[in-house]
Parts: structure tokens; C-alpha cells; sequence
């Protein structure tokens, strides 16, 4: 019989690992480049920092952030956002 808190310690780790897949919110991508929310909305809005509008939010591929922050991947845009 399967413990319960082993069963809830999987829940969370299935949580974890579906969030870090997740499209990431300014907050998370500032946090990962260690710079404020509005420098990310600045840049966001430059073409400089790929992002997706949704609705009036913008939300990041964290993948794409991370490649963006090993110099792996260049920014394609310049085009605003508005």
C-alpha cells in the first residue's frame, strides 16, 4: 500500500515540473536576468526580449529566455509592441 505523503510528494513534483514548463510572467524573467520587471517590459517592447501577447499580457518561453541569456539565441525584432 502506497503511502499518501509519497503520493501528494509526486503531486508536487508533477506541479513543479508542469509550472517550469509554463509560459513565464516579467516577474520570472527579471528575476532570471536579475534585473527589474520594467526593464523587461522596456525591452520587451524594443523587440529585444522575444515575448507573446496575451490579451494585455505578456508572457515569455522560458526556453527562449534562457537561450536569449547564454547568447544562444539573437533577438530577430525590433518591431513595438504596441
Amino acid at each position: 500500500m502506497r503511502d499518501p505523503l509519497d503520493e501528494n510528494t509526486d503531486r508536487g513534483q508533477r506541479d513543479r515540473r508542469e509550472a517550469s514548463e509554463a509560459l513565464w510572467d516579467a516577474r520570472d524573467v527579471a528575476t532570471f536576468f536579475k534585473a527589474s520587471r520594467n526593464w523587461v517590459y522596456q525591452q520587451a517592447e524594443l523587440g529585444k526580449i522575444p515575448c507573446v501577447r496575451i490579451g494585455g499580457l505578456l508572457r515569455f518561453d522560458p526556453e527562449k529566455i534562457k537561450a536569449l541569456g547564454n547568447g544562444e539565441l539573437v533577438p530577430m525584432s525590433t518591431a513595438r509592441l504596441k
